[in-house]
């Protein structure tokens, strides 16, 4: 079917947003533009195409962004559209998922050695993103969907390596009771001060999650929720107890008490949801750290229930390429989200209820981007 101008435009649009779906339903969808007669008449934003073609595309799934926020499948992909959209509202409520964290924590080694290698400095230090500094950050979508979906209105959350603001601002401002420990004090202070200007009172605690047990008591929490440091793929402070300054060894056996101590104080039916990541040895073999976190959760008595894979944004993977694929590895662009379950599954559907798909803040663009009557 051949298009005008400005139909080949909105099918080109399309192709972006949407990806391989557009050319797997190119004649339907071809057909559907032709008889849209509002093209003629206005402009064409991205908002106006995913409202206008998201149920032709996804005729069944259009229904699940609504009731989930975002199709609950095993892959999230934190580049669509829809996911960007509603991140840039919620960080410019929040703030930055950075804040208070130095900066090139995971870069840095690697910013500094090209560097040394080329005369393109400016460029180099360019393409490590603003938003992301070199280090790593908490995704507010990620963090609003895996709260709401494993856990529920007034939920107790506790989280063991609490890092950033987000998790613990945005589990106030859902309505939960959440406590973070970590072990940086800078953080923990940057943390205060952004929530006050916020107006939530976020329960941190400057200690060691070892410690626990000083403020929770067993079966007390309703959802283990948490994002471990990568061994030492980034390092936090100078502290000896730091996770980040032992050895791999050394680091999965204070790992493993940790998670003891969580899964002991989480209730019966239900979840513990982990966002981790493999990362490689000095001999650039991968560690194995997925699997000695499901080891972890294992020998405290829970069972992997979700396995979801986050792809991220490129960032500088682009120009790290080049470099590390001369030793054939690969560019690592997705993260590991582990959902473990204490209890018998049969009960989940009567704890676990509807999910709010409404965002936590009210924006006056929020009905026209993700479809819900306010």
């Amino acid at each position: 079917m051949i298009l005008n101008d400005k139909q080949q435009y909105v099918y080109d649009k399309l192709l972006k947003i949407f990806g391989n779906v557009v050319l797997e339903k190119e004649e339907i969808l071809k057909q559907y533009i032709v008889n849209d007669a509002q093209l003629d008449f206005i402009e064409v934003t991205n908002e106006y195409l995913n409202d206008k073609y998201n149920d032709v595309l996804y005729p069944r799934t259009e229904n699940l962004f609504k009731k989930y926020i975002l199709p609950p499948f095993s892959v999230l992909d934190t580049k669509s559209a829809k996911w960007l959209n509603r991140r840039e509202l919620l960080d410019e409520y929040f703030g930055d998922s950075l804040i208070g964290r130095s900066a090139g924590l995971t870069y840095s080694n690697w910013i500094e050695r090209e560097k040394t290698k080329s005369n393109k400095k400016d460029f180099i230090v360019k393409m490590v993103r603003k938003d992301d500094n070199g280090s790593s950050k908490f995704d507010s979508v990620l963090c609003e969907i895996l709260l709401k979906w494993f856990g529920f209105p007034k939920c107790k959350v506790y989280d063991c390596f609490a890092g950033g603001h987000i998790r613990g601002a945005m589990a106030v401002k859902l309505g939960y009771d959440y406590l973070g420990i970590d072990l940086a004090t800078e953080q923990i202070e940057a943390n205060f001060i952004q929530a006050e200007k916020l107006g939530l009172k976020v329960n941190w605690i400057n200690d060691d999650s070892l410690n626990v047990d000083r403020y929770l008591e067993d079966n007390s929490i309703d959802l283990f929720f948490s994002c471990p440091p990568y061994g030492d793929l980034e390092k936090y402070t100078d502290n000896p107890r730091d996770l980040s300054n032992m050895s791999y060894q050394g680091f999965i056996n204070i790992y493993e008490q940790i998670i003891q101590k969580g899964c002991n104080k989480l209730k019966q039916d239900r979840f513990a949801v982990f966002v981790v990541g493999d990362f490689r040895d000095k001999q650039s073999f991968y560690r194995g750290f997925i699997k000695d976190t499901i080891i972890a959760f294992e020998k405290a008595g829970m069972k992997l229930y979700n396995e979801i894979i986050l792809l991220n944004a490129l960032s500088t993977a682009s120009i790290r390429a080049s470099n590390t694929f001369n030793n054939r590895k690969m560019v690592k662009v997705h993260q590991n989200i582990l959902v473990f379950y204490k209890g018998d599954s049969k009960n989940i559907q009567r704890i676990y209820g509807k999910v709010d798909s409404s965002l936590p803040i009210i924006t006056k663009n929020q009905s026209n981007l993700f479809n819900i009557n306010l």
